[in-house]
């Protein structure tokens, strides 16, 4: 209705606009009204205590919307660049439905842990989010973009290897089985990644590898292969997706890891 009163309403009151004009005018009102309401209720959602902690703190009130307010608002109310979304997701192995109609979404910095009973599916649905294993009904979405479809022309199809590849660039898995490279030592199996598919420069790969690798006390094994590391070392390196994170060495840093990722 907006774009139908802009383009041919205006024109009668001697108010042309072109087509592209006409698209941004509209999607700035849209935009506008939505701001006008969902902005304020971000605001509003800020604790209490936020603002009482920062007057005792003796902040300015430029410091206090700057440093933590807006911080704390921006993410209720902006679509984050990094959410999944599963939408009628179903997958099978032969007879046995391991997931069945699976719907739910996860924002950006939103930190979630799957709980159930073995073969419930938790690890298939980190699998899909890595790409490794496909659905075979429903769509997951990443950031906006179809996970297992490609757009060609105004159809969606089964996305080719190219897709998947670009798709996995976002996500990164630590494997209940570790799945680490026995050929590589330590250094060499975090930077490996970054430097042959991110296109990190060696020197940069290896400064931030050091960094994780220390914050989750492995800065003593750089050069050591993953066959002279205990199973709890194994698991430690960081990622997002952390299938079964049950050795009391992940579990003394997964805190600190998650807030560092």
């Amino acid at each position: 209705m907006q774009l139908f009163s802009l383009f041919f309403v205006l024109p009668t009151v001697g108010i042309e606009l072109s087509p592209l004009m006409t698209g941004a005018v509209g999607l700035g009102v849209h935009y506008a009204t939505y701001t006008s309401e969902v902005y304020p209720a971000g605001i509003d959602g800020v604790p209490a205590g936020q603002w009482e902690a920062a007057k005792a703190l003796s902040l300015s009130r430029r410091r206090t919307w700057t440093r933590v307010v807006l911080p704390q608002a921006v993410p209720r109310v902006v679509p984050a660049l990094g959410n999944y979304s599963f939408d009628g997701v179903s997958k099978r192995f032969g007879a046995t439905v391991v997931l069945d109609d699976l719907s739910f979404d996860v924002r950006a910095g939103e930190r979630v842990t799957l709980i159930g009973p073995s073969g419930s599916g938790k690890t298939t649905i980190l699998r899909m989010l890595m790409t490794l294993t496909a659905p075979h009904h429903g769509m997951i979405i990443l950031g906006g973009t179809p996970l297992f479809h490609e757009q060609r022309g105004d159809t969606l199809v089964p996305a080719g290897e190219q897709h998947l590849r670009a798709m996995r660039r976002h996500t990164t898995m630590v494997f209940q089985q570790y799945n680490l490279f026995p050929n590589m030592r330590v250094l060499r199996n975090v930077t490996e990644a970054p430097v042959h598919v991110l296109g990190l420069s060696r020197d940069e790969a290896d400064e931030r590898a050091r960094e994780l690798l220390d914050l989750v006390g492995l800065a003593d094994k750089l050069d050591a292969y993953p066959s002279r590391l205990s199973g709890g070392r194994q698991h430690a390196p960081p990622a997002e997706l952390f299938d079964s994170p049950r050795h009391d060495r992940t579990k003394a840093f997964l805190r600190s890891v998650i807030d560092e990722t």
